[in-house]
């Protein structure tokens, strides 16, 4: 029996088969509901709502080290219910999340102490990092996108020399 098939039948009273079937499908509930999404490997990541943006989610892994899946232009999700068993199965269930998952970068101020893993590009902006955060900070941030900007993959004056 297949998990969908498994949430069709109602209430599962037995929460070790639940939470054998989840892991099936890869991810996890923990006793107050937050979902852990598992890697093909088993590696967990948190998993959480930006509220600040529509759509996007954040991710920590257990290193502390955030992350997040970048929304299509074409995506219509307004906000994921992650409190969903479903919606959580039949979005997350194939592992594709793995292949798009992007580090989520903030730039370093030169007086911190670095706390992320730096990709080791420093550019005219300044020194990019990967955001590391405790458990507690991540769950109690209310967005870490909303208000932020990408930075061009190339400096606008590097382009317009490289035209001429």
């Amino acid at each position: 029996m297949d998990f969908m098939e498994l949430l069709q039948k109602g209430p599962v009273k037995d929460l070790n088969k639940l939470q054998a079937a989840r892991r099936a499908v890869g991810f996890e509930r923990s006793p107050d509901g937050r979902v852990l999404l598992l890697t093909e490997d088993g590696e967990p990541f948190q998993v959480k709502n930006d509220m600040g943006v529509p759509g996007l989610l954040l991710l920590r892994d257990a290193g502390g080290f955030c992350y997040y899946l970048p929304r299509s232009d074409s995506d219509a999700l307004v906000q994921i219910d992650l409190s969903d068993d479903a919606v959580v199965a039949q979005l997350f269930a194939n592992h594709a999340w793995e292949e798009l998952v992007e580090p989520l970068e903030v730039l370093a101020d030169d007086q911190t102490p670095a706390a992320g893993q730096s990709n080791g590009q420093d550019n005219e902006y300044g020194r990019l990092e990967q955001l590391r955060l405790t458990e507690r900070q991540f769950r109690s941030v209310v967005s870490l996108a909303a208000g932020g900007q990408e930075l061009p993959e190339e400096p606008l004056g590097q382009l317009e020399s490289q035209e001429q």
